[in-house]
């Protein structure tokens, strides 16, 4: 299975919508992961005409996005970046484990 993995789209404060390269990378994939500071559900709704998604909340998430029923780990920011911290992976592993 091939899965896209992307975080901090921060639409619509970055942008109005996410870029076009991000329609491009993804293309082929099978499941979309977006780990976090998604500031709007349209950025969900484009990924969606792309694949299914999968959301975890970040630490600038709230409201209207908590309540989106693609957002599965609505906890404390899941702490997944890009410096790919010791524990990423496991706090990944058990979060897919856990939306299945």
């Amino acid at each position: 299975m091939r899965i896209g993995l992307l975080s901090d789209t921060h639409v619509p404060q970055a942008a109005s919508k996410l870029p076009v390269e991000v329609e491009r990378a993804f293309d082929g994939v099978e499941l979309i992961l977006h780990a976090g500071d998604i500031f709007h559900s349209s950025a969900l709704d484009q990924l969606e005409r792309i694949a299914p998604v999968l959301a975890a909340r970040g630490d600038g998430d709230n409201g209207l996005v908590l309540a989106d029923s693609r957002v599965k780990w609505k906890g404390p920011s899941t702490g997944l970046n890009s410096s790919c911290t010791p524990g990423t992976f496991s706090t990944l592993q058990l979060w897919i484990n856990w939306s299945a």
